[in-house]
């Protein structure tokens, strides 16, 4: 069994839909079917002190990388944790065309109360690179 890796990344662009683009590719060790989770911190502090008692990561977004360059990979979302079982998951590119993005359930689409979740050029992501044994 080999060892889990990853490499921390940076999204590099929104190029449709359906797709990302990363910082990161072939000369990183980065292969195609490797996973791309994108986080959301949540800062926890205690009630009574109201000392910063630490940040939890939640996952907000799973991706997996469909295509692998010299310098960048491109990443398909394949799953966004907060959604409802079943959902059908899509982008929406905003006002800021090409530098954030709201994933959305097929049941927000028409609703504004709920942005989705957000994505930003620049925003950190994981490559967890695939395991070539498998």
């Amino acid at each position: 069994m080999s060892e889990n890796v990853t490499i921390d990344s940076l999204v590099a662009e929104i190029l449709d839909a359906h797709r990302i683009a990363l910082n990161k590719g072939a000369n990183f060790g980065v292969t195609e079917g490797s996973s791309v989770v994108l986080y959301r911190e949540v800062s926890v502090s205690d009630p009574e002190t109201l000392e910063q008692l630490g940040v939890v990561k939640l996952v907000k977004l799973r991706l997996r990388v469909a295509s692998v360059y010299e310098k960048m990979s491109v990443a398909v979302v394949s799953d966004r944790s907060e959604a409802s079982v079943g959902a059908t998951i899509g982008l929406s590119v905003t006002a800021e065309s090409r530098t954030l993005v709201t994933i959305k359930d097929a049941s927000e689409w028409g609703a504004s109360k709920k942005p989705g979740v957000e994505v930003r050029v620049g925003e950190h992501a994981e490559i967890r690179l695939a395991d070539p044994l498998v």
